[in-house]
């Protein structure tokens, strides 16, 4: 049986409509410059994933915590992915973790 809150969390993720990155990706509308602010912003979403996830997915069950589990398990290692990323344009490991993310980050 869900609670209110895990069955209003499954609605909610059901309306979710998808991302169009990759379609902004695909049609170059964006800059390289934006390309890679948002792959320094990403990483620390990434980064802070887990720390964030881990305690709403400890306090959920059924079919709310299979979702999240699922995303936490899709996400994992991606902020090393878009370190990589960031190299090949000459931004160091030290370099992208010396950046202070931007607030709403």
């Amino acid at each position: 049986v869900l609670s209110r809150i895990e069955q209003r969390v499954l609605e909610r993720i059901e309306r979710m409509p998808q991302s169009g990155l990759v379609d902004v990706l695909e049609s170059s509308g964006w800059s390289e410059r934006q390309l890679i602010g948002n792959a320094f912003e990403y990483y620390f979403i990434t980064l802070g994933a887990y720390d964030a996830i881990s305690p709403a997915l400890a306090r959920v069950s059924g079919e709310l915590q299979s979702i999240m589990a699922s995303f936490v398990i899709e996400e994992y290692r991606h902020d090393r992915i878009l370190l990589r990323a960031l190299e090949i344009y000459g931004y160091g490991e030290k370099d992208v973790t010396d950046v202070v993310p931007l607030p709403y980050t």
